[in-house]
């Protein structure tokens, strides 16, 4: 396993040059206290984060638990159990604990999936990713659908951050995806565009066989999700009874991944959409955990008209106001920087902004997307720290 690559960085006054040049690219940012790592065996307590955010009606006030009262939600395991944990599953609405058991020995994979994304929109991610996940024990992994692709973003991207990120080609399991395309699906299916189809089978096959967190690369990383790693688990579908898989924790040939497979070749089901995995467990015995919209991506609810009493803490209530409106003329709220880093929907753990793939428009300065963009590609070039006050290492 890799050693530490980051280095915390040094208490300095508001003057130092790192300080300005964040100011004068970002004037909305300002350096402030860090965030705390989390501690390396610190787990999320599920019971206590469902608790306090399956409410539909109340993301802001999950959103300000998970910001304020990170000691309310995260926990060290038993000594006698160091590697397992209880969680609050499937469905929010009428939870059951489970036991999950992860082999704190193995690095930490992260897989994504790039397929004709713009050059800056994957840049963001990755960055994001660097930003914000302890390096010393993580891999991003970058599946291209093709050699071609993936040649494309090597040359574009060059050294910037690569001891961290691996760029693969995904035709190696091609055979696999054949395997699944040969099954035909039931008539209500719905019609996806090929592209995310085809997504959806690809997160299914690299998970069973490596193991890992599937993040689909329409999304950010906002902090540190180790503390998520102990469980298996996937996203909630905003008020439905269903998984969302734009982000998927799975073991490398759990349980959970095999039946999963299995069952849907035996009910001539291989699309993986996410809605019908309930129905790929129904009757298994198996449960896959779902994680309520806000800690991972937080306007969904709005977005699908779930009225909240007070959303002051939402920066956006639109997934295109992150690419297109100034952050001064969307933020009502408190400043959208905290902690020497540009922070929007306080609290959550990522966020999945889902649309312009294929939009190859430059950047639009201000926006959200630019900034953030901006402070994490500047973290990577070792000008500015991360929020949790560490420099990345440029060895």
């Amino acid at each position: 396993m890799a050693g530490r690559r980051l280095a915390q960085a040094e208490d300095t006054p508001t003057s130092t040059p790192d300080v300005e040049l964040l100011a004068n690219r970002v004037p909305e940012c300002m350096s402030l206290k860090p965030r705390q790592r989390p501690s390396k065996r610190a787990v999320i307590d599920m019971r206590a984060l469902m608790e306090q955010c399956a409410d539909i009606h109340a993301a802001a006030e999950c959103l300000r638990f998970l910001d304020e009262q990170e000691g309310g939600y995260t926990v060290l395991p038993h000594a006698e159990h160091p590697e397992a944990e209880s969680v609050w599953t499937m469905m929010p609405l009428s939870p059951k604990p489970v036991h999950m058991h992860h082999n704190a020995l193995l690095p930490m994979l992260y897989h994504t999936y790039s397929s004709g994304m713009a050059h800056d929109r994957l840049d963001v991610m990755v960055d994001s990713f660097l930003f914000t996940q302890p390096l010393e024990e993580t891999v991003l992994n970058v599946w291209f659908e093709s050699a071609a692709q993936m040649a494309a973003y090597a040359e574009h991207r060059g050294h910037r951050g690569m001891k961290h990120v691996r760029l693969r080609d995904f035709y190696i399991h091609a055979d696999k995806v054949r395997q699944l395309e040969a099954v035909p699906r039931p008539d209500d299916v719905p019609l996806m565009p090929e592209k995310v189809g085809l997504s959806d089978k690809v997160r299914m096959i690299l998970l069973l066989e490596y193991g890992g967190l599937w993040v689909d690369a329409d999304t950010v990383f906002l902090r540190d999700l180790s503390p998520f790693w102990p469980y298996e688990w996937a996203e909630r579908w905003s008020v439905h009874a269903a998984h969302n898989t734009a982000m998927l924790r799975l073991f490398a040939g759990s349980r959970l991944g095999r039946t999963l497979w299995e069952r849907a070749f035996a009910l001539n089901d291989t699309s993986f959409y996410p809605m019908k995995l309930v129905t790929l467990l129904k009757g298994t015995g198996q449960q896959l955990p779902a994680l309520p919209s806000p800690v991972m991506d937080p306007p969904f609810l709005l977005l699908e008209g779930i009225t909240q009493e007070s959303y002051e803490r939402f920066s956006f209530v639109s997934k295109d106001k992150f690419f297109a409106d100034q952050i001064h003329t969307l933020y009502e709220g408190d400043s959208p920087c905290r902690d020497g880093h540009l922070r929007f929907f306080n609290g959550a753990f990522a966020y999945h902004w889902s649309t312009y793939w294929d939009n190859a428009e430059p950047a639009i300065e201000g926006t959200y997307f630019h900034a953030l963009g901006t402070i994490t590609s500047d973290f990577v070039a070792g000008r500015t720290a991360n929020l949790y006050g560490e420099m990345y290492d440029l060895a």
